[in-house]
């Protein structure tokens, strides 16, 4: 069987470049780009080098860098922070699935405190929201949370059923997801290897799919490919949660209020949801402390996750 720690493979393969990136960057040396994977990797980083290159090249936010740009600090700076994003992801993957194998599913209520957590964002906007009111309306910030709090749902429901390794490949499914959202709203433009990436990735999705259904094991918990099935709905809801928070930033909303509101509209219908489906599953629970361990490194995880991914979002 896979390891649970399997998806930190994910995060380990960009760290050999580190080394000489750093080098280059402070050095202000040309690299070598002899090895193919560090510069198809550096492709998909969309960072643009305002030091170097001077005035911004992007006609949007949504158009690929140069390749001058690949080796600066901007680049070095966002390639830390998406290693470790991957890795509180990776972190609540095992702490859901450790939840699950020790019989505890409370999708809804494992997420509860992190919303709770985001919506003290607030506390820094107060004044001026008292001032000038939010800078977009209350029903996008609900819209958002909406779609949040349904896909973090299902992503750890999933989870009774399915693996943490298929859970991780196939929550890539929100990549080509997001892509297209952005490609119908704000008309993204991609490359001829943009596209055919994508095509690679829902390839490979769809033949974890088929090995999960067609295997003859199943796990304890369940048949596989309904777990699939979910995660892949998570993914895709996902992707309308990821494009709502790119675009407030975007458009000029402040990171603190944005996930303040996102705490605030996402903890009325999450707590709402945990009431409802799992009140009586939590009272007659017998919690313990290795229980208990599990819920609050859950939440830890989720809470550094949502943080680090809206100043990534903000810098990139």
């Amino acid at each position: 069987g896979s390891s649970p720690w399997c998806p930190l493979l994910l995060c380990a393969r960009n760290l050999h470049m580190l080394r000489e990136a750093f080098i280059t960057a402070m050095g202000n040396r040309t690299p070598h780009m002899s090895d193919p994977s560090r510069s198809v990797t550096c492709q998909a980083l969309h960072v643009e080098d305002g030091a170097r290159d001077g005035a911004a090249r992007r006609s949007s936010p949504f158009t690929a860098a140069s390749s001058s740009s690949y080796y600066s600090w901007p680049t070095l700076r966002s390639l830390l922070l998406g290693q470790g994003i991957s890795l509180l992801i990776t972190g609540t993957g095992v702490f859901s699935a450790s939840l699950a194998d020790s019989g505890v599913s409370l999708p809804a209520t494992q997420s509860s405190l992190n919303y709770i957590l985001l919506t003290f964002h607030l506390a820094w906007e107060a004044q001026r929201m008292r001032r000038e009111g939010l800078t977009k309306p209350w029903w996008r910030y609900l819209l958002w949370a909406l779609a949040d709090v349904e896909a973090n749902y299902l992503a750890v429901s999933a989870y009774r059923y399915t693996s943490v390794a298929s859970v991780m490949l196939l929550d890539c499914f929100a990549i080509p997801c997001s892509m297209a959202l952005l490609r119908a709203t704000v008309g993204a433009h991609y490359t001829v290897k943009h596209v055919a990436a994508c095509l690679i990735c829902v390839s490979g999705l769809g033949l974890t799919v088929l090995s999960d259904s067609s295997s003859a094991q199943k796990l304890s918990r369940g048949d596989a490919w309904f777990g699939d099935l979910l995660i892949l709905a998570a993914a895709a809801i996902y992707a309308t949660s990821n494009v709502q928070q790119e675009l407030l930033l975007k458009e000029g909303c402040s990171r603190c209020e944005a996930l303040g509101m996102l705490g605030f509209w996402g903890s009325i219908i999450n707590c709402s949801q945990a009431a409802i489906l799992e009140g009586i599953q939590i009272v007659n629970m017998a919690w313990t402390w290795r229980l208990f361990c599990y819920m609050l490194g859950f939440q830890a995880c989720l809470f550094g996750m949502y943080v680090m991914t809206s100043i990534f979002l903000q810098i990139s």
